[in-house]
């Protein structure tokens, strides 16, 4: 900013926001420069800033004026996660992959990217919508930048999937020279853990199948059968639940 003047540049008003109404309606800066420097945007947003000069003979006019914007943004965008595809199981699992969506927002500049990291170790993608096809409670991390570079906090989350059903049987021993005997049962599952046995007895090889345990926690492992007929064969099988419903 010098342009030629008989006096020379003594200096140049500037103001932010609003129109200037008169040749001091703004903040003086002295000195012949050719750059305003070190000016504080007022304001998130775009701000219009009006500049004009003060010879030495301190002659001015606010309307000859130049204008320029300003565009600052200190504050970081804001991203939040949402399941948008899978099938809900019980107690927060879901037992098929899932999809997860990223809606990010900005109020002043605008979204420029969205990043992500499945688990712990998994490598930073770019993207708002990820596929999730792992086993157990799995790490989710995310965090968005806007225009102006600033970038928010990384968020962690976590999505529970079990997509697959529990495993268990039923045992006794072969044989017994009593008419009460004990039999046991066991499973396992990988993920969401199991919730509930349900063990079915049969008498004898021609005998039809009946509920005997039913929805047994898995804090409790076997049961008594007396009066047993001697001579039965008894037969047992067991079925478990997981808690996100597999079976």
């Amino acid at each position: 900013l010098n342009p030629g003047d008989l006096s020379g540049l003594g200096g140049v008003y500037y103001k932010q926001g609003a129109i200037p109404t008169s040749p001091t309606d703004g903040i003086y800066v002295e000195g012949s420069r050719r750059m305003l420097s070190g000016i504080s945007a007022i304001a998130e947003g775009e701000v219009p800033i009006y500049v004009w000069l003060v010879d030495k003979a301190c002659n001015s006019d606010h309307q000859r004026r130049v204008s320029e914007t300003l565009r600052y943004d200190g504050t970081p965008p804001t991203t939040t996660m949402s399941v948008t595809a899978g099938v809900e199981g019980g107690d927060g699992w879901y037992v098929s992959p899932v999809q997860i969506t990223l809606d990010g927002a900005d109020d002043v500049s605008w979204l420029a990217s969205s990043h992500y990291r499945i688990g712990d170790d998994g490598p930073w993608q770019s993207g708002t919508v990820s596929i999730i096809d792992v086993e157990g409670i799995v790490p989710f991390f995310y965090y968005s930048v806007d225009a102006a570079g600033n970038k928010e906090d990384t968020h962690a989350d976590s999505v529970k999937i079990d997509t697959q059903p529990p495993s268990s049987y039923a045992y006794a021993d072969s044989y017994t020279a009593s008419t009460s005997f004990v039999v046991y049962w066991k499973g396992s599952d990988a993920s969401s853990g199991i919730s509930a046995f349900y063990v079915q007895r049969r008498d004898g090889a021609a005998g039809a199948w009946q509920d005997w345990a039913t929805s047994i926690g898995p804090a409790q492992g076997s049961k008594l059968v007396t009066e047993a007929v001697p001579g039965m064969t008894y037969y047992f099988r067991a079925k478990a639940t997981d808690n996100a419903g597999n079976e």
